[in-house]
Parts: C-alpha cells; sequence; structure tokens
C-alpha cells in the first residue's frame, strides 16, 4: 500500500509545540515557548496506521518500533519518536519504561519535554517516564487516598463507588415534595430525552396533576431511610387505574395500579436495591390499604421484573411506515380528524363494547377477564404529556391538536414519541368485520401515518393487532405485514395480588388481559 505523507507547516506547528529545557506544563501553559523547538514534521505512515521507515526496527517493550525520520536542528541532540508498527515478540526491555500515552493525543519526550499533539490514530511512544510535573495525572501524595483513573486519561474523574447501607436499614416510604422533584432531576438523566432537564421536570408535575392522577391518583415512592432529605436509593410510581374484572367471582369495576419510573440512580446500581424495592412495593400491593387485586407495569428490561412477581405478558405489535396520504385512492373511505375535545364520545361508546367483551365467558383454559378502562381522563394523561413534548421541541410550530381519526364505525385515536419517533394508536376500534370496515381500518391507519410523516416520525406502530387490524395493513402495503412479539421496550407484565399470584406464573396464565393497547401504558 502506498505510503501517505503528513506535513505540519511552521505555523500549525507554532499553534501546538511546546518547548523548552524547563518548560514543561506549569504557570506559563502549555503552549509557550513553541517556536523555539520546531518548524515542521513529517510523518509517513500507510493506510493502516504504520509509520513506513526503511530504518531496521527496534524493540520497546517487546514491540518492533521504528525510529521516525528526525528533524535536523543544528547544536542540539534531536528527540528520538518511536512508532508500534507490529507485534513481534514479548522480549522485555528492562532498559525503557512502559509508554507515557495520553489518550492518544499526546506524546512526551525526556530528551526535550516537548507536547507534540497528534492527529493520526497510531500511538507515540517516549523513552524513559517523565516527572509528575507532566500532564499525566499526578500520583498521590503520601497518606494521600489513590484516586480512580480513567483508562484512557489517566487522570481522576471517575467518582468514588457510593457506600451502600444495610439493606435491612432501607424502607419503601412515601416521598416528600423535594424528594420528588430532585428524583426527577436524577433521572432525567435517562428520560429526558430531548428535552432539557427544566422542561423535563415541568412535564413531570404537570403530569401528576392531571386530571387521571391528581387527588391521590399517584404515589412517589423511594427506598431510603426513615428521615426526610435522606438519600434516594432507587424509586417507583403507582398510578390508580380503573378496571373491568370478570373472575370466579363475578364481574366488578375496581382499583389496580400502574407501576412507573423505576428508577435506580447510576452511582447505585448493581447492588440489587432496584429488586428490593420492588419486594418491598409487591408487600404493600398486598395490603388492605391498596386494596387492588392485581398490578400492572412496562418493562424496559426484558423480564427483569419476573423474578419480582410481575409475569411477561406477551404482547405483539405491527408497524407501517410513515406516508403521505395518496392522491389517487378516491376509493378510500374518508376520515374524520378526532381532538381532545370530540374524543369523550368515543371512550364513552369504548367502555360500553369493551364491557360486554369483558363480561363474556372467558377463553378454554382462562379463569379471569381484565381491561382497563379506555377513559378521556387517560387519553388526556397522555395528550399532556405529548404537547408539552411539542411546544418545547418544535415552538414554531402549531400545536398537535389531531389526536385521532374515525372512517365509518371505526375511529383510532394515537400519541406521538418525538424521541423514539413513533406514533403509537392508543386504541383503534374497528367497527365491525365485513369487508367495509377493514377499508375504514385502513383508512384510519393511512390519516395515523399522515400525521407521522408531518411530524417527522419514521413510523405508526399499532400494539396487539387483531385479524382486521392485520388484514387493514395488508390492503395498504399489499402485502402481509410482519407481526412482531416486543421483547425489549414497554414489555407487559402482570402480578396477581397475594397469595395466588405473585408473579409465580400459574395465576397470570390464566388471565385474558383485553385491550392490551398504548392507552393502558404507563
Amino acid at each position: 500500500m502506498e505510503p501517505t505523507t503528513l506535513r505540519m507547516p511552521h505555523t500549525a506547528a507554532g499553534s501546538f509545540f511546546r518547548t523548552g529545557a524547563n518548560t514543561l506544563p506549569g504557570k506559563q501553559g502549555i503552549f509557550s515557548n513553541y517556536r523555539n523547538f520546531i518548524t515542521s514534521i513529517n510523518v509517513k505512515m500507510n493506510l493502516a496506521g504504520r509509520v513506513v521507515t526503511n530504518s531496521r526496527p527496534r524493540r520497546l517493550n517487546g514491540l518492533a518500533v521504528s525510529p521516525a525520520k528526525p528533524m535536523k536542528r543544528s547544536g542540539q541532540e534531536q528527540p528520538k519518536l518511536y512508532q508500534r508498527s507490529a507485534i513481534t515478540s514479548l522480549d522485555p526491555a528492562p532498559s525503557i519504561a512502559k509508554p507515557n500515552i495520553l489518550n492518544s493525543h499526546f506524546i512526551l519526550l525526556k530528551q526535550h519535554p516537548t507536547v507534540i499533539p497528534l492527529t493520526t490514530t497510531s500511538l507515540l511512544y517516549s523513552k524513559p517516564s517523565l516527572t509528575s510535573s507532566t500532564v499525566m495525572a499526578s500520583q498521590p501524595s503520601a497518606g494521600e487516598a489513590p484516586k480512580p483513573q480513567d483508562p484512557q486519561l489517566g487522570t481522576a474523574v471517575v467518582a468514588p463507588p457510593q457506600a451502600i447501607p444495610d439493606p435491612s436499614t432501607l424502607i419503601l416510604r412515601l416521598l416528600t415534595s423535594a424528594e420528588k422533584e430532585a428524583s426527577w432531576i436524577t433521572n432525567s438523566a435517562s428520560w429526558a430525552g430531548r428535552l432539557t432537564q427544566a422542561d423535563y421536570v415541568a412535564r413531570e408535575a404537570a403530569n401528576g396533576a392531571s386530571r387521571l392522577l391528581r387527588d391521590g391518583g399517584v404515589r412517589y415512592w423511594g427506598l431510603t431511610t426513615e428521615e426526610e432529605g435522606g438519600e434516594i436509593y432507587a424509586a417507583v410510581e403507582t398510578l390508580k387505574k380503573r378496571v373491568l374484572v370478570q373472575s370466579s367471582k363475578g364481574f366488578d369495576i375496581e382499583d389496580s395500579y400502574g407501576i412507573a419510573s423505576v428508577f435506580t440512580p447510576a452511582k447505585y446500581r448493581g447492588h440489587g436495591l432496584a429488586g428490593l424495592m420492588m419486594r418491598k412495593l409487591g408487600e404493600w400491593l398486598d395490603t388492605e390499604e391498596a386494596n387492588c387485586r392485581f398490578s400492572v407495569l412496562f418493562s424496559d428490561v426484558g423480564d427483569f421484573y419476573d423474578r419480582h412477581g410481575w409475569a411477561v405478558v406477551p404482547s405483539p405489535e405491527v408497524a407501517l411506515p410513515a406516508a403521505p396520504l395518496p392522491t389517487s385512492d378516491s376509493a378510500s373511505p374518508a376520515t374524520t380528524p378526532i381532538t381532545a375535545d370530540t374524543l369523550h364520545p368515543y371512550t364513552q361508546s369504548d367502555l360500553l363494547t369493551l364491557t360486554a367483551e369483558v363480561m363474556s365467558p372467558p377463553a378454554p383454559g382462562k379463569h379471569t377477564r381484565l381491561a382497563f378502562i379506555p377513559s378521556i381522563t387517560q387519553a388526556e394523561w397522555h395528550f399532556g404529556a405529548e404537547d408539552i413534548s411539542a411546544a418545547k421541541l418544535y415552538p414554531d410550530q402549531a400545536p398537535p391538536t389531531i389526536k385521532g381519526a374515525t372512517a365509518g364505525a371505526t375511529y383510532g385515536y394515537w400519541v406521538r414519541d418525538f424521541n423514539e419517533r413513533k406514533l403509537i394508536m392508543l386504541r383503534l376500534k374497528p367497527g365491525g368485520v365485513e369487508p367495509q370496515d377493514v377499508q375504514d381500518v385502513a383508512s384510519v391507519l393511512r390519516a395515523a401515518q399522515a400525521e407521522a410523516h408531518k411530524w417527522g416520525l419514521a413510523k405508526v406502530v399499532v400494539w396487539n393487532p387483531d385479524e382486521r387490524i392485520k388484514e387493514a395493513c395488508k390492503v395498504i402495503t399489499g402485502k402481509d405485514v410482519e407481526v412482531r412479539n416486543r421483547t425489549e421496550g414497554s414489555v407487559p407484565c402482570l402480578r396477581w395480588n397475594g397469595k395466588e399470584g405473585g408473579g409465580r406464573g400459574e395465576v397470570e396464565a390464566g388471565i385474558e388481559w383485553l385491550a392490551l393497547e398504548k392507552y393502558c401504558w404507563c
């Protein structure tokens, strides 16, 4: 391979190099006195990053190296630069110190205290090690505890591990307002997405004040100590949700809980604190105070919660690419937009039909049917978070007022995920089983595709599609749509409380979760 010659002119070298007998980095700064040393550098290297030289290789700590071409300067011995070319032996070289490497960007030479920035991926090695006054991290003084070293830079930039208290001293309790906000600030690093920390905290506060969660609809928990203002080792939220249940005890409308925002700060991970918190939360859910038969969560860490009592529930999904409305398909039924102000009648109708479905006999092998109520307050909670994100991320664009569409007896409503660039159907309810109903579903999905395209999103996602929805997707794409089971990201999990369940699988496997769509998510 033909070698490439890289040349640094005097002007460039003068802006980066520093030399002098006793002018290693110090009070004067690393760029002083640089013009006294170097005017140009020639480095010949091939595209693999190795120096090409005709000189016989030398050995440095078992590495075959070649001396770079020395730079001419009268009356003074020149520094020797060494370039790694190949590993040919592991012979010891006791007279040569180990290389000083600074993130592959600087090389320090003892003969001339020189700092040379590199712009290649190759590594230049020095002769015996320099004093602690170089830009390498200094060693701790006598009696000083050694600081953790960054593996790349050799500098003390890694925080020391945090002390973890005896787990038996930790309790799960409700957080104060100040602790709750502190918890949001901590988890914003993982969940704020494109929002600023301040905007994310404001959005979480607005969510908590929504009609769905106000007046005790949400509880903010922390794994911490008895004293207020102490360290929060893990946090979680419980959202009260109304649910339809048909079991051996008959039909009922009761409370359940959605478990959300399970978070352990990075400095406390790896010690089982999230698992401890979930076990303690499960104990509370089994109490009369909680007064619920089951709880659900949507896992972003696969089946982690299964071992702590929440059994994974299979959840297939389909996806369609975002696309503008077709201009030539005049046979497609027309759609009517749904806004937040016009959605309520559709949710009321949905409640009636869904109640009838839950009250019908369970499928063979199932003992319980359940469904979360697709209420207007549940939809508003999703819309609120979406509106805040849109206002912050797209301040010059009109707000996303179109929340869904209807065609014939079919309707659906959705939410935009600006972080993952997808539009997710909160609920898609086909009107019937006739061929015309499939065309209506296709029209609603086309409206969703167009809305996703308008907002620069990549796709439309539908959870748990039935045969009519899959057939409508085929009408749109001209082929069978791929149905995949979601195993990462919002994996639904269910825990049947008390002695009957506890995530062992026997009871949970006998449960039918109807209408397991995005509106249930928390």
